[in-house]
């Protein structure tokens, strides 16, 4: 949702605990997956209301 144009970002976070919060680029840059992978970027992302973002994470955990 925001991006102070350097490395950290504000947005929903879908992890373990889905949540509102910060989060670095660095960090995101630096994280691998269960197989080693990185995380890549959403090329088909479309500007999405956070209510809907928030309600398809919860569905995903119930």
């Amino acid at each position: 949702m925001e991006f102070d144009g350097i490395d950290t970002f504000y947005g929903f976070v879908n992890g373990d605990f889905p949540e509102l919060g910060s989060f670095c680029l660095s960090a995101l840059m630096e994280a691998r997956g269960m197989v080693g992978c990185a995380i890549e970027r959403d090329l088909y992302f479309q500007d999405t209301p956070l209510q809907v973002i928030q309600q398809r994470a919860e569905t995903r955990y119930f």
